[in-house]
């Protein structure tokens, strides 16, 4: 593999650990923090009144970004799967 496509694979690994790593900060951060990073109004008045598909939509697409980041670290050779 061509260092330019390394580094791409490498850039993409922290951006999707970047993506993963707030979609956890959004879970302590509450309703404001869903408001602000662009969830769906009605994701918002969930998270707002305890509804647990905004904590868990939460944890599923931080869970998919950590997966795509370890599949392109992994493309790029920093460690293996």
């Amino acid at each position: 593999m061509s260092k330019l496509g390394q580094n791409y694979l490498i850039g993409t690994g922290l951006a999707a650990c970047a993506g993963s790593v707030l979609h956890i900060a959004i879970l302590f951060g509450g309703p404001d923090w869903y408001a602000f990073f662009g969830a769906p109004r009605g994701l918002v008045e969930m998270a707002r009144v305890g509804n647990l598909r905004a904590p868990v939509s939460c944890l599923a697409i931080a869970l998919i970004l950590a997966i795509l980041a370890a599949y392109a670290f992994s493309a790029a050779g920093l460690i293996r799967l």
